[in-house]
């Protein structure tokens, strides 16, 4: 027997005539404490966190059009040309974290070089610790969406999903893989992963790219390759 009993409701509150879903609250708490990680790691750097939250502002626009037009375009594009006006129902969910990554890495790109003369590679090893304490969270929002989950499982940790969401070729069974639960507990250990190699790589050296660097001291973008690997 699964210790989920019933499909999760996916509005959290609703003020007046409008409906808050726990899909966006959960990628809002995702991205403000994901930030505010960021903000705190960067004052090791030198980093101020006026810095990282205009940043942070440019990855999060990038980072959310890219999610969406991965989704749209590359996912889901058959449906979409057919239903052009779900194209804005972002709350709906349908956002891909591989077009999240690549919106938000060009971005970052964008303003590093153009906007800040700081080494992207340095940039890049403090944000991506955020990414994935972020991703972790707001892995939960695909639960409450009843979306990202795995075939048919008779676990205990087996998720209920309704009938009008399951595959054609499931549509007997009643609990599936929490595929979204497995992913958000491998990002949380990517994260533990990234937070020790940033406390035990980044130092001085990190504020000023430009200088020497002693054997087994900081070299920037370890943290950030690592991230991709593991990922």
């Amino acid at each position: 027997m699964s210790i989920f009993t019933s499909t999760p409701d996916p509005i959290a509150i609703v003020v007046g005539n409008v409906a808050v879903h726990w899909y966006g609250l959960i990628i809002s708490l995702a991205t403000a404490l994901g930030m505010a990680l960021t903000a705190r790691l960067g004052r090791r750097l030198g980093i101020s966190k006026e810095l990282v939250y205009d940043l942070g502002f440019w990855v999060i626009i990038g980072g959310l059009v890219g999610a969406r037009l991965y989704h749209v375009l590359v996912l889901e594009l058959p449906y979409y040309l057919a239903n052009p006006g779900d194209i804005i129902k972002v709350w709906q969910g349908g956002i891909a974290i591989h077009g999240a990554i690549l919106g938000g890495f060009l971005a970052a790109i964008f303003y590093v070089q153009k906007k800040k003369n700081v080494s992207f590679w340095v940039w890049a090893d403090l944000v991506v610790v955020g990414v994935a304490l972020g991703q972790a969270i707001g892995r939960w929002g695909n639960y409450f969406n009843q979306e990202l989950f795995g075939r048919p499982t008779d676990l205990s940790w087996g998720i209920p999903i309704v009938e009008a969401l399951r595959p054609i070729a499931y549509q007997t069974a009643e609990f599936f893989h929490p595929t979204f639960l497995y992913e958000s507990i491998l990002n949380l250990l990517t994260f533990g992963v990234l937070l020790i190699l940033f406390y035990k790589f980044p130092g001085a050296k990190a504020r000023h790219p430009g200088f020497p660097v002693k054997k087994n001291e900081y070299r920037a973008g370890v943290v950030f390759l690592t991230y991709l690997v593991l990922y």
